[in-house]
């Protein structure tokens, strides 16, 4: 008995230093609002990008959180793709009205594209809002043994990749110098955790919501080309479906080490947010 006892003790105390203290959440909590105003609305993109900006340019990770720098592309392309995008549905839509003379269908296509670019831009407010946050708290409270708690209370279904997170920003405070390959690494660590946790159901739910609204126009979504500012001129990535969740990794990977590999400078990459229309 007392044997059983001294068990349900010491779980309940090993339950307790698991715990994320009060101040922990309070300061997660508040840094959370700030980047929900930050972010602006859906369509401020450019807002965002400025805050990505000051946190790559932050010389507390010694220039090595990299992350940050290839989402504000990501961001502007985004921004630069839309009307692109409008354009291609306006001619289907024109099609649609010229071969079926249907009015109130064509009018409810066109509401349907509205909604599913408007998911898209409330996707990447939510990825900078997190993005923020993570950084600013792991940045705090980098030292605390507990933080780690309070990110997996928060993505208690991605645990083990918050601590992977958690750990490779970690070291870009605390070391001046990681090589390339780590970098790289620490950058997939980041990118995955991003989309399996922040962005992955947001485009499947979008696209699964357009598809069932107009086939045609979830179609046309699913394949656009992407060519970042910073890319050489003949490099396209053709998606052959922007849903998947390894398509998009693919190819951000590939974006990643273009920025790192061929630009020879990330002053450069960096220079090249300016070049969007």
């Amino acid at each position: 008995m007392k044997l059983m006892l001294l068990l349900l003790l010491l779980q309940n105390l090993s339950f307790s230093e698991e715990q994320c203290p009060k101040e922990l959440k309070k300061y997660y909590k508040e840094l959370n609002l700030t980047a929900t105003k930050l972010a602006g609305s859906n369509q401020d993109i450019n807002q965002r990008v400025d805050i990505y900006k000051k946190i790559f340019l932050d010389p507390s990770h010694h220039g090595q959180f990299h992350f940050p720098l290839i989402a504000a592309h990501g961001a502007k392309w985004l921004e630069s793709m839309i009307p692109e995008y409008n354009k291609k549905i306006k001619n289907a839509l024109a099609s649609s009205w010229v071969l079926f003379n249907r009015e109130k269908q064509t009018r409810r296509r066109a509401r349907a594209s509205g909604v599913f670019i408007g998911q898209l831009l409330n996707t990447n407010q939510k990825v900078f809002v997190d993005t923020y946050s993570l950084y600013y708290f792991i940045k705090e409270y980098q030292d605390n043994s507990k933080a780690k708690y309070c990110l997996q209370e928060l993505w208690p279904q991605s645990k083990d990749q918050v601590n992977d997170y958690f750990d490779s920003v970690r070291k870009m405070f605390q070391k001046s110098s990681i090589s390339k390959a780590k970098l790289r690494q620490y950058y997939k660590t980041a990118l995955i955790f991003e989309q399996e946790s922040m962005v992955s159901d947001r485009v499947t739910l979008a696209f699964n919501i357009y598809r069932k609204k107009w086939r045609l126009g979830s179609i046309l979504a699913k394949s656009p080309s992407v060519q970042f500012s910073y890319f050489p001129k003949n490099t396209v990535f053709y998606f052959s479906d922007f849903s998947k969740t390894d398509e998009r990794v693919k190819y951000a990977l590939r974006s990643y080490d273009i920025a790192i590999d061929y630009s020879s400078s990330l002053q450069k990459v960096y220079d090249a947010l300016s070049y969007y229309p």
